[in-house]
């Protein structure tokens, strides 16, 4: 059964599994990200976020999380805006690809997204 009117703005349908329809305000979620601009480590990042990373020549390093506090499938990704070097810290015990090693964004506008796979870091 439809509502008798049409919701307020940015609000969507929801059934109740019966039949019934009512107009509900949009959850947060379904695969946005969150921008943030940064110049230092927001230690650590994030998942579920897009780091735009540095100004000009800066440098430094960001730092992952625990992969085990990140659900398998998540994403972290990070540009290098400056023509500074972007570190991305494995922390030592976490793995990128297999590696303990950091990865290192080095070339302006140069960027990786991270996945999570439960118990290590992919990039893709």
């Amino acid at each position: 059964t439809l509502p008798n009117d049409d919701g307020s703005a940015d609000q969507v349908l929801k059934t109740d599994g019966s039949g019934g329809l009512s107009w509900v305000d949009q959850a947060s979620g379904g695969g946005g990200w969150t921008y943030s601009a940064i110049t230092a480590d927001p230690s650590p990042a994030q998942s579920g976020y897009h780091y735009s990373c540095g100004a000009s020549n800066q440098s430094f390093t960001l730092s992952l999380p625990a992969v085990s506090g990140v659900s398998a499938g998540e994403e972290i990704r990070v540009k290098n805006m400056g023509s500074g070097t972007i570190t991305i810290d494995s922390n030592g015990s976490e793995q990128i690809d297999g590696s303990s090693n950091n990865y290192v964004l080095d070339v302006q506008y140069s960027a990786v997204t991270l996945v999570s796979t439960g118990s290590a870091w992919e990039i893709i």
